[in-house]
């Protein structure tokens, strides 16, 4: 339940199954379960750009002293959280303007909870920066750079995240 509510990107039911689990063990295995491709919570609402979702994980992860390993697993696909928000954390309904804050105010829990800026997949060694410059989202890409971030990076293709600033299509 807790798995699919997030993949739903439906807040207010995370945080009720949050609230609801008093049991430690059940609270970690309920934020660390993968489904089949190894997608946790965390995850999805990276992926979805759902800042309430994310923040309710890291904030519970926090205190239960598990937040730099979930903030650094990596799917099936080899996507880590961070990874998700800066290519796909676009996806929330409504408001573009509020999209964009979200998924920059996901990138600064992610990385202030741990999650590894230079991370990248190891088939396109695209990093978060790749992907940020990829979709044009300046705002996120200075936040990233200020949080440590290897501007200097070579994607599999040889690319700088430079490289592929401006190469989306339109969004």
């Amino acid at each position: 339940m807790f798995l699919d509510a997030a993949s739903d990107s439906n807040d207010e039911a995370v945080r009720e199954l949050l609230d609801k689990t008093r049991n430690e063990k059940e609270l970690r295995s309920m934020l660390t379960f993968q489904d089949g491709d190894m997608n946790t919570a965390l995850h999805f609402g990276a992926k979805n750009g759902n800042l309430k979702i994310c923040s309710y994980i890291v904030d519970e992860a926090t205190k239960l002293g598990i937040v730099a390993p979930l903030v650094n697993c990596c799917n099936r696909k080899g996507f880590s959280p961070l990874l998700e928000v800066s290519l796909r954390g676009y996806h929330q309904a409504g408001d573009i303007d509020e999209s964009y804050e979200n998924r920059y105010l996901i990138i600064n829990k992610l990385v202030e909870a741990g999650a590894e800026v230079n991370y990248c997949k190891a088939e396109t060694k695209m990093t978060a920066l790749h992907w940020l410059a990829y979709n044009n989202d300046s705002k996120a890409i200075q936040t990233l750079l200020k949080m440590g971030a290897d501007h200097l990076v070579f994607s599999h293709d040889e690319n700088l995240p430079i490289d592929v600033a401006g190469t989306t299509p339109s969004l």
